[in-house]
């Protein structure tokens, strides 16, 4: 904040209140933004997925479809997922995706486009019983 005074901060500061569990101010956050990316976009869906409130998640969540059209957690954490120091994180995460209703691993299609793509132990362990 101090190198560029000016710039908007307001995306850290709403990732930071999601993965401290504080998802009304997550999602506010994102609500004040003049122009959510999809990054924001996917963090107020996942914060109004956790919040429970269903007529805000669905919002969120067509304009995330508008946005991310293939988004999936994986493709969402595509160069790598979360470190081990960061396990809470993680399963908050992928827990707010399945609330949220996303789908947490690529499809074949996906994976063939994206072929560096990191695969989630989650997903490959599906994969395995298909």
């Amino acid at each position: 904040v101090r190198l560029k005074p000016n710039a908007d901060y307001r995306y850290i500061q709403a990732k930071v209140y999601l993965f401290a569990r504080r998802f009304a101010d997550a999602a506010a956050v994102v609500e004040g933004m003049d122009s959510p990316d999809r990054w924001d976009t996917r963090t107020a869906v996942l914060s109004y997925a956790q919040l429970g409130q269903t007529a805000d998640l669905e919002r969120w969540r067509a304009r995330l479809g508008e946005s991310w059209p293939d988004y999936s957690a994986e493709l969402n954490l595509a160069t790598g997922d979360f470190g081990s120091a960061a396990a809470a994180e993680r399963s908050l995460f992928l827990e707010s995706v399945a609330k949220a209703g996303l789908p947490i691993c690529a499809t074949p299609e996906q994976l063939a486009q994206n072929p560096g793509i990191h695969r989630l132990p989650e997903c490959t362990k599906d994969q395995a019983k298909n």
